[in-house]
This record gives C-alpha cells, structure tokens and sequence, in this order.
C-alpha cells in the first residue's frame, strides 16, 4: 500500500524522500486503519475525517505543505 522505504523524515523512493499525508474521509476501520499505518512515525499527517471535516485536514495539510522546501 505505501511501498518504499520507511522512516522518520516519511518514505525514501528512488528519488528522494517524500512526506506522506493520508486522509481517511468517512473511510471503514481497515482502511482508517491501513491509512494511520502509512503515516505511523508521523501521526499529525494522518486525519480521520467525516463530512466538512475534511477542509479543515486540507487547510492543516496545505499549511504543513507551505513550510516544505522544495529541492532538486
């Protein structure tokens, strides 16, 4: 489900780390479940969210997202 390499700065890929955020919307156990795994060094990346809850995950996500330094 989230292949790569796991570690504390997220998932190491053939070309560098990436940060993992996931999103559970109104999602079933296995999948909230199979989703906070993915992020399990990094539980503040993980929203479990029902209905309008989801903008606040997104505007949390994108504010995280804005303190990222892109590199080449």
């Amino acid at each position: 489900f989230c292949s790569g390499t796991e570690g504390s700065n997220g998932y190491l890929f053939e070309n560098g780390w990436i940060e993992v955020y996931t999103v559970a919307f109104e999602a079933p156990a296995g999948g909230v479940s199979a989703l906070q795994r993915c992020v399990q060094d990094k539980p503040g990346n993980f929203f479990d969210v029902a209905g309008t809850q989801i903008s606040v995950a997104f505007a949390a996500i994108a504010a995280e997202i804005t303190k990222l330094r892109l590199t080449q």
